[in-house]
């Protein structure tokens, strides 16, 4: 019963993290993709680098929890 409360929190407080990293390292991808075509404009580099640090604090969010 605890367990699912914890869970229940889990989810609400941190969202589905597997589902986030997910997102943000297709999001990643796609820029590395274009980058390697042509090149990033400057919005594009600061993207990036915000997804790197998006893609951090996700993972450290999911290893805390175990």
């Amino acid at each position: 019963m605890l367990n699912e409360k914890l869970k229940i929190w889990n989810t609400d407080t941190f969202g589905n993290l597997q589902r986030k990293y997910k997102e943000v390292e297709m999001e990643m991808n796609n820029l590395d993709k274009k980058g390697e075509d042509g090149g990033l404009s400057l919005e594009e580099v600061v993207l990036k680098k915000e997804l790197q640090e998006r893609l951090w604090r996700v993972a450290m969010y999911n290893e805390s929890l175990f």
